[in-house]
């Protein structure tokens, strides 16, 4: 496992590939952020992330509402607990992360835009990842990244629709990285 090339390090090469040569700092959002784990890999990686939203309701969604396999059985307080440990272990980034409770359509109506980045990784299913290619491609920057993981497993199939979709439909020049189910494009 130690040698697996893990999403947060195929973004952030994303980032420095883009970004690189600026120098100021950076804003992002992340939809989906589970147990933190690309939150904090990210934030340490690109020092100059100086203000990263977190996004994620923390709550059960309908049974045809599809968020997570693994959390397929959970109870409200296992949301609950899961966010309560999740904004503890974040609180040693200070003010660079903001955790957002809430799903990815309110926060896209309150996060500023002008993001130079947006990563997606919330619910997989189908109408979900849509709207929110949608929404956050609106809230980058152009020449941003917009990018998002669980591409082409064939467990997460709303996810490589949806981006196909998009892509077709905008014109936009996806790139993928199979290691670890990474895809991204560039807003023009």
């Amino acid at each position: 496992m130690a040698n697996r090339t893990r999403r947060w390090s195929i973004v952030a090469g994303c980032i420095e590939q883009i970004f690189g040569a600026e120098s100021r700092a950076l804003t992002g959002a992340e939809i989906g952020v589970w147990r933190a784990q690309f939150t904090s890999a990210i934030l340490s990686i690109v020092p100059r992330l100086a203000r990263l939203y977190a996004i994620d309701p923390y709550r059960n969604y309908a049974p045809t509402q599809y968020r997570c396999r693994r959390a397929g059985g959970w109870s409200q307080e296992d949301w609950d607990q899961l966010y309560t440990e999740v904004r503890r272990n974040l609180r040693r980034w200070g003010s660079r992360v903001v955790l957002l409770r809430t799903t990815s359509k309110r926060a896209a109506a309150s996060v500023p835009s002008g993001l130079d980045f947006v990563f997606i990784d919330g619910n997989h299913a189908y109408d979900f990842v849509r709207q929110d290619i949608e929404m956050w491609e609106a809230k980058v920057r152009l020449g941003g990244l917009v990018c998002g993981h669980d591409y082409g497993s064939g467990y997460h199939r709303g996810v490589k629709r949806a981006v196909d979709e998009y892509v077709t439909k905008h014109n936009r020049m996806l790139q993928l990285d199979s290691r670890d189910g990474v895809w991204w494009w560039r807003k023009p």
